[in-house]
């Protein structure tokens, strides 16, 4: 074999074993991504959801508690994501009777809630309302109908929230980060006539300020969901 066939040979066999090993570590890569995937669905990391905090001044008369409807929210995006296990800590006085009755036998025995099984979270996720406004802008000749004000109305929607997670064995805040969401009405030009809507309810997400108040939610599960990934698992039962 000449010499020069003997090199093209030689480069030819470096590059299939070059192509060999590339697709090994590539298919090794893909196995390991796929079990740390699938061990994290499994292993669900612990999340307790606080009451918020509501530090805006109210402007609305009627009964709205938008620190209770917000973080009930939150629980349900959370719980949708299928990520974490979420512990709702304004839920915990409930389960707390229910081991009590439990205890003192007056309930059934094969139905009765175990004391010592409630499962300790990892962190605990509190917030607070910074900013909760609206602001309308229009002229008159306007005419309700159904809760919405139709006319020649524009309105624009602002929420603010404070995310902060805890660590909940040191007590260290491991993030603070503000979420924001806005929306506005244009095209239509429709009111809202709030006091007609319960907060959180399907009514209330049409409007300019519901939008808003979902769109405060996404990010805050965006920004959980991001902050968690840094977060090994760990196993309690308190």
């Amino acid at each position: 074999m000449s010499m020069g066939k003997r090199k093209r040979y030689t480069i030819s066999l470096w590059t299939i074993l070059s192509c060999v090993v590339l697709l090994f570590l590539g298919t090794v890569a893909s196995s390991i991504a796929a079990e740390t995937e699938e061990s994290q669905r499994v292993l669900k990391k612990r999340i307790a959801v606080a009451g918020f905090e509501n530090k805006v001044e109210p402007w609305w008369r009627w009964h709205w508690d938008i620190g209770e409807g917000m973080s009930d929210m939150l629980v349900s995006a959370l719980v949708e994501t299928g990520r974490f296990t979420v512990l709702e800590r304004e839920a915990l006085q409930d389960i707390l009777e229910e081991q009590r009755l439990a205890e003192e036998g007056r309930v059934s025995a094969q139905t009765a809630a175990q004391a010592g099984k409630l499962l300790g979270a990892q962190i605990l996720i509190r917030g607070a309302i910074t900013e909760f406004s609206h602001k309308k802008s229009g002229t008159g000749g306007q005419i309700k109908i159904k809760g919405f004000t139709i006319g020649g109305t524009k309105e624009v929607a602002h929420v603010a929230v404070d995310v902060r997670m805890y660590d909940t064995t040191s007590g260290e805040v491991l993030t603070s980060k503000p979420v924001e969401g806005g929306a506005e009405t244009r095209a239509l030009k429709v009111g809202v006539v709030y006091k007609d809507l319960a907060f959180g309810a399907g009514g209330f997400e049409k409007t300019p300020l519901g939008k808003a108040t979902r769109e405060v939610i996404k990010e805050a599960v965006e920004l959980i969901i991001s902050e968690m990934k840094k977060i090994p698992w760990e196993g309690s039962v308190v």
